[in-house]
């Protein structure tokens, strides 16, 4: 077989390997439940799937892609939060596959290019280790840098359709983030048409023309028949108040951070991690900057040039789809593009210090190595915390879940027992968690599974308080840190609603987070409800 067709096979193979690996080693991990971001995607999923119609039964502020994909797996496959792991492992393995085919596309040789997606499983999962619709975003952004640096769109112009397409799902997962990235690939495509006035032989303006329309026909293709679809189910002010006006207004007014931040509630999460990696990975893109600028003087060869805009710009325009939020979790979400900017830079620079071939992929598979050793050792490490602390398997409404403590499976018995009782099974969890209607099967009797009430629109507030007021909620799953009483929804819960007490919780020696009220006219003289 000669050379040309044994490298293709090679990294077939190694893809394949990469891919399975990464696979096997996450469903490995406990069942965990993440009360905050994954717990809201898992139940508009499962809402999806039990027959509701995103923006039109329930409210929520990024597109819809990623729940109606995940929800087409519960169906498939049982609403189990086995289901979601797997599921999650294999959108992972997908990542680390299109990482480690953009290395190959950008002449990083194998050994250092298999390193990505597992410096990715070693750095960037850790931070997130839940299911969410930024892992998506994530998948797809690395997706769009792959095609721009991998298709002939300079000398076919038309092709830039195929980035459009993968633009396309970027925004059907994660409006934001796709605004960011199609800003990021328009700019590549007039950097590409701008330095050709470096050479005599420049493309005409007509080229461009072409390549950004047909980037846009090809975003268009995705976007407009789903958002179309859910403006003719929904109708035109939900979705606008959702994917416009609570992200711009809402959500923009109420967090901020800077670049890399790690607070209190995240230290678990740093700690498994290298934060201050991540904080500092965007200066891995200074060499490729650096190289333009000479190679522009130089007049470099043309098609390493637009490969290098590509990687910078994709950089920034992934560092700015995040700057509304750019903690230490978010900076993971982008990191892959950082990743493979450093894998070339490395690449880049043993090349040029190393003047035999031989000697340079010789020194390439020691560090290589080392970094996969090193990185082994610490998914290990990762791997054995993990199934150290997450040791109480409990069986829940979706499935097995593991805590890292015993109260929540006596908590969660209890609740589904009284739920049982009741004739719509109804549960309303505050504020901003949706954890414990997959566990106890209780349905939120809201539309909004994101809701604090100061931060959420004060429509939605109203709302919730009407319901609250009007007694048609028996019982509320509540996190007593959050009860202040210049919450109006926290307010109702201290006044309106009497603290279960839960059998079995006495004898444990730990603190629950998540405490059961029901509602005080609903308890007779002599019920087990304890008082504040």
């Amino acid at each position: 077989m000669s050379a040309p067709r044994r490298a293709p096979s090679r990294d077939a193979l190694l893809a394949v390997l990469l891919f399975a690996a990464i696979v096997a080693y996450l469903v490995y991990l406990p069942r965990t439940l993440g009360r905050a971001d994954e717990s809201h995607f898992l139940y508009e999923a499962k809402r999806i799937r039990d027959g509701d119609v995103i923006y039109r039964d329930f409210f929520q502020f990024v597109t819809p892609g990623a729940p109606y994909i995940m929800a087409l797996l519960f169906w498939l496959f049982g609403t189990t939060i086995q289901t979601a792991r797997v599921a999650t492992a294999v959108l992972h393995a997908s990542t680390g596959v299109v990482m480690f085919a953009t290395g190959r596309a950008l002449s990083i040789r194998p050994a250092l290019a298999v390193i990505l997606p597992i410096a990715y499983l070693a750095i960037c999962q850790p931070a997130w280790q839940f299911a969410s619709w930024h892992w998506f975003s994530t998948f797809f952004t690395v997706l769009v840098m792959y095609t721009l640096v991998r298709g002939p769109w300079a000398s076919r112009p038309r092709w830039a359709i195929v980035p459009g397409l993968a633009t396309g799902m970027l925004i059907c997962v994660q409006q934001q983030k796709g605004a960011a990235i199609t800003a990021g690939a328009c700019v590549i495509f007039l950097l590409a048409h701008l330095i050709e006035y470096r050479y005599p032989d420049r493309e005409s303006w007509r080229r461009l023309v072409v390549r950004l329309s047909s980037y846009a026909v090809g975003v268009a293709i995705i976007v407009v028949p789903l958002l179309a679809s859910f403006i003719l189910i929904a109708g035109w002010q939900p979705v606008y108040d959702a994917l416009v006006v609570f992200p711009l207004v809402n959500y923009r007014n109420s967090f901020r951070t800077t670049w890399g931040a790690v607070f209190w509630i995240t230290q678990g999460y740093a700690a498994r991690t290298f934060p201050t990696l991540l904080q500092f990975l965007p200066v891995a893109t200074v060499p490729a900057v650096l190289r333009i600028a000479a190679g522009l003087v130089t007049r470099a060869d043309r098609e390493q040039l637009r490969k290098l805009i590509v990687v910078v710009v994709s950089a920034g325009s992934a560092a700015l789809s995040i700057w509304y939020f750019p903690d230490m979790i978010h900076v993971a979400f982008v990191a892959p593009v950082f990743l493979i900017a450093a894998a070339e830079a490395v690449e880049w620079a043993l090349t040029v210090a190393v003047r035999s071939p031989r000697v340079g992929l010789g020194i390439e598979a020691v560090v290589s190595a080392g970094l996969l050793i090193a990185l082994g050792l610490h998914l290990r490490s990762n791997a054995r915390v993990w199934k150290e602390q997450f040791r109480y398997p409990t069986d829940t409404a979706f499935g097995q879940v593991d805590f890292s403590v015993r109260w929540p499976g006596v908590l969660i018995d209890h609740t589904r027992a009284l739920l049982a009782e009741t004739a719509n099974n109804e549960l309303f969890a505050y504020p901003n968690t949706c954890e414990p209607y997959l566990t106890t099967g209780g349905k939120n009797p809201t539309p909004y599974q994101y809701f604090y009430a100061p931060v959420s629109p004060k429509e939605h507030t109203d709302n919730v308080l009407a319901l609250l007021t009007s007694g048609k909620i028996q019982y509320i799953m509540a996190q007593g840190f959050f009860l202040r009483r210049n919450d109006p929804v926290a307010r109702i819960i201290l006044d309106d609603y009497e603290r279960v007490k839960i059998p079995g919780l006495a004898g444990l020696e730990e603190f629950p987070t998540l405490s059961l009220y029901r509602r005080r006219d609903s308890v007779s003289a002599g019920a087990d409800a304890a008082t504040h």
